[in-house]
């Protein structure tokens, strides 16, 4: 039999599928949950809790407090973190592919090798965040704050990333190959070994980033805006075509 943990929760209502449903309304209520189960909780605080190897695959926790919690290897497939906060949280080889986390704040978060392929990450606060090995391809990190992120080897193939901000990131040998970075701010990152191969690179700012040269362009294309530290570089790369 599955173990069972124990939590305090505040929600307006709570509702969970064990072997049978329990719901909490209103005052602070102690509830079960096994580590695999369904349903939403608003609000509710789940900081500094061990949720290592917990499963939430579809389950809905908008706005709700995960800081400084354990949550290494955990499964939230197509769940719903939107304004969430994961400050401090560990979560390191979590699975959040296809998960909503518009406006989640990871501040100095660890997502060291996790997975969030095809998430909605738009307007995320990951500042200081720990991304090294973690993959992003095909997310939405349209408005996302990931300045001063230590991300090499992470992957954002084919990640829209409009106006996205990396200033001060760290950002060795990680893969932006098909990526949308029109408007993004690369300013003062490591980019060595960095991959941008066929990168939409329109109005970004590589203004102080260092490893330019051992980074693979290819097929990348900039407009008249973007900038580099070396106006020579901006004329090896083709014009973006416009789209549509």
């Amino acid at each position: 039999m599955n173990s069972v943990h124990s939590i305090s929760l505040k929600a307006n209502c709570i509702c969970f599928a064990l072997l049978m449903p329990v719901c909490a309304y209103a005052e602070t209520t102690k509830v079960s949950f096994a580590p695999a189960y369904v349903g939403v909780c608003d609000g509710c605080d789940f900081s500094d809790r061990n949720m290592q190897h917990w499963r939430l695959d579809r389950t809905s926790f908008p706005s709700t407090d995960f800081s400084s919690s354990n949550m290494s290897r955990l499964s939230a497939i197509s769940a719903d973190f939107s304004g969430a906060i994961f400050r401090n949280a560990r979560l390191k080889r979590a699975v959040l592919s296809n998960a909503t986390l518009i406006g989640a704040n990871f501040e100095a978060a660890s997502l060291t090798d996790a997975r969030a392929n095809g998430a909605d990450l738009s307007e995320v606060i990951a500042t200081d965040a720990t991304l090294a090995g973690a993959h992003f391809i095909g997310a939405n990190l349209f408005a996302a704050d990931l300045s001063g992120a230590r991300a090499s080897r992470t992957d954002f193939s084919s990640a829209s990333m409009m106006g996205v901000r990396l200033q001060n990131a760290t950002l060795r040998e990680a893969v932006f190959d098909g990526a949308n970075l029109i408007g993004a701010s690369l300013n003062h990152t490591d980019l060595t070994n960095a991959s941008f191969v066929n990168a939409r690179l329109g109005n970004a700012n590589f203004v102080g980033a260092i490893g330019l040269d051992t980074a693979d362009f290819a097929g990348a294309c900039r407009t008249g805006g973007t900038l580099f530290p070396d106006d020579t570089f901006v004329e090896t790369l083709s014009l973006c075509a416009p789209e549509g």
